[in-house]
Formats: structure tokens, C-alpha cells, sequence
């Protein structure tokens, strides 16, 4: 199976409430450049009369795999060039079914900007940071005084010390797993809250009820979290997600520091997991989740214009009177439909009015 018919497979796997040829016809007049509103509207046999909402329900998941496809196979890529793809590297990445798994299990090996921990590394202190990890009895910063080199920045033990206290806290930042479990657990245990920054800022008083406020992450309704959003715009509230680690940094303690080690080696890297979460790994998943609500809330809010627009145009369009509409067509055929007083569609019919024998029946 070639990479376009895995696509399709997983896409067919994804839409389940539509068949094969839908899924098929859909992409097929994309493909040949026909716009959405065309496939939607002059290509009903096609597609067995799948609206518009539909069809790009098709095009964005179909855009969605292949996107993720392709960054798979770029990151598979650029992790070989390092030489450092593994069998169960390679295998984790092609199972990835979201773009943001990609992104965690290429984290590790992604190039980054110069930071504290690489100036450390070029330093010479990854030994050091090796070491530490052992959990040695042994003294650190006597330890630490064999990386003393002034020529590298590193002119004392403490000096070296915290360099290895990088080192170790951007390795603990980029493992995968951490970060899948925080995102889980924040998105099950973390508030939004939110702080006004100066009533000033809102003379008419129009984010009042959010100048104090928290909810649930789970059950916030998308309209707060949009009228959230505005007000973090308009510079009146400071919006966060709220939420306490500890558990999560227990479950990496345990996995991070043998069990009974208490020394000096072990207090130290401790600090530098408590400084992982709180510099890299919870900032980073709380903007991820916010991003993924903003979308949720905007989908919805088109869903609801959309609903609101269909039941405004279903309103009778005369009062007290029973319409007939009227839409023309040659190859498909004049649609007609009637609705009564109240707007109710009573029939939904089409005629060929033309020369089109084979049809007449059908009228």
C-alpha cells in the first residue's frame, strides 16, 4: 500500500458516515481543481448530494493526513541524518496518529535555538550532567571542580553545576511521555481562570463577569472561552489554565531518581525536573490546550451562525401564504419545493421541462 492509499484508508477509517465512493468522488473533483460550492452544487450524482459543510468535512481531514504524513516523513528524515533513528523510534513516529505526537517524539532532536543547556554542552558539562544522573554518594561539587575550565565560562564548581542543572532539566522537558501525561491530566484537572488587569480598561463594563473567574477546562462553554479570549485581546483580563502538577511530577520523580536515593546528586535533579515543568513543559501544554479550545469554540460558533442563518431563511417567506420555489437547471433538472404558512416543506421534486424523453417518466 502506497503512501496516497494509506491516506485514504485512514481518511475512510476517520469518516465513517460517509461511503467509499462519497469519500472518493469528493477527493477526485478536488483534485481536478473544482472549488467546493461547484462539487456541492452541479455535482450531487457524484457525491450523493453532500453539502458543502460535508464536502470540506472530506477536504480538511483529507488535508489533516496528508499534512501529518508528510511531517512524519520529514522528521523520520532529519532524525536519520543525525543518525539517531532508532527501530522503536521509527515505529512510535509511523504509529502517530496527531501531528502533536510527531512534534513531542521529535522534540528531542529537533534544532534549537542556543540555549542555557546547549552553551553547557558546548562547555563540556554533558559528562557531568551524565554523571550526576548515577546518583553518586560522592561529593558534587568536588565532582563539579574537574569541568572548571575559565576559557569555557565554566570558573567554578557551582559554575559547572548549573550547567549540568540545564542539561538534565531540557532533557526531562523534551521526553515525550511527560508531556503526553501533563496534557492528559491538565485536560481533566485545569481551571481557566481569569484576573482583570485594570477595571479602568473596561469602562462600559463588558468582561465584568470574568474580572474574577474560574471554570473547569472540561465543562467551560465555548462562547466563555471566546469572550475570554476577546478580553485577554482588549488588555483587560489575564486568562490562564490553572493547574497543580505534583502528581504528575511524583510519576517523573519515580522515573527519573531511584527509589531510596537521598543525596545530594538526587536533590539536584529533582530541582531540575520541578524546573523542567515549570519552564518548558506546562507552559508549552497550556498553550496548546488553549489553542485547541479556540478552534472547538470557533467551529462551534460557525455551527450556530450556520444553524441560526438555515432557520431565519426557512421562515415563511409570505405570510399566510403556500410558496412555490423555483430553482432551474438542464443537465440535473428544475428543482421545485413547496412550503405552507408556517414555513413547514410539504414536497421537494424535480422536473425536466425540456426535450429529455428519457426523463419524462421521471417527472
Amino acid at each position: 500500500m502506497n503512501i496516497e492509499e494509506s491516506i485514504k484508508a485512514n481518511l475512510l477509517k476517520d469518516l465513517s458516515d460517509f461511503t467509499t465512493k462519497q469519500v472518493t468522488s469528493v477527493l477526485d473533483l478536488l483534485e481536478e481543481g473544482n472549488t467546493v460550492p461547484f462539487i456541492a452544487r452541479y455535482r450531487k450524482d457524484q457525491t450523493g448530494a453532500l453539502d458543502e459543510v460535508q464536502i470540506r468535512t472530506i477536504q480538511d481531514r483529507y488535508h489533516y493526513l496528508k499534512n501529518l504524513q508528510d511531517r512524519k516523513g520529514t522528521v523520520m528524515e532529519s532524525i536519520a541524518s543525525q543518525g539517531k533513528l532508532s527501530q522503536d523510534l521509527k515505529a512510535a513516529i509511523l504509529q502517530a496518529n496527531q501531528l502533536q505526537e510527531v512534534e513531542d517524539l521529535y522534540r528531542p532532536y529537533k534544532k534549537k535555538r542556543r540555549t542555557k543547556a546547549s552553551q553547557a554542552k558546548e562547555a563540556g558539562l554533558q559528562a557531568l550532567a551524565d554523571w550526576l544522573l548515577t546518583f553518586s554518594d560522592q561529593d558534587i561539587e568536588t565532582k563539579a571542580q574537574d569541568f572548571i575550565d575559565p576559557d569555557k565560562g565554566v570558573d567554578s564548581s557551582q559554575a559547572g553545576l548549573d550547567g549540568a542543572f540545564e542539561i538534565i532539566a531540557e532533557a526531562v522537558g523534551d521526553k515525550p511521555e511527560y508531556r503526553k501525561r501533563l496534557r492528559d491530566f491538565m485536560r481533566y484537572n485545569a481551571l481557566y481562570t481569569s484576573k482583570v488587569k485594570d477595571e479602568n480598561d473596561d469602562p462600559k463594563g463588558i468582561y465584568q463577569n470574568y474580572y474574577d473567574y474560574s471554570e473547569s477546562y472540561r465543562t467551560i462553554a465555548h462562547h466563555r472561552v471566546l469572550a475570554l479570549n476577546r478580553g485577554e485581546e482588549a488588555g483587560v483580563l489575564s486568562v490562564s489554565l490553572d493547574c497543580d502538577p505534583s502528581r504528575v511530577q511524583n510519576y517523573v520523580y519515580k522515573q527519573e531518581i531511584p527509589a531510596q536515593v537521598n543525596n545530594p546528586a538526587s536533590q539536584l535533579v529533582k530541582k531540575a525536573i520541578d524546573a523542567a515543568f515549570k519552564r518548558f513543559i506546562q507552559p508549552a501544554i497550556e498553550r496548546e490546550l488553549r489553542s485547541d479550545m479556540t478552534q472547538a469554540a470557533e467551529d462551534q460558533a460557525i455551527q450556530v451562525f450556520g444553524d441560526n442563518l438555515r432557520n431565519l431563511l426557512l421562515q415563511p417567506p409570505l405570510k399566510d401564504q403556500v410558496v412555490l420555489g423555483l430553482d432551474p437547471a438542464f443537465r440535473t433538472g428544475c428543482k421545485l419545493a413547496v412550503v405552507d404558512k408556517t414555513g413547514k416543506v410539504l414536497a421537494i421534486k424535480v422536473i425536466y421541462p425540456h426535450n429529455s424523453k428519457k426523463k419524462i417518466p421521471g417527472s
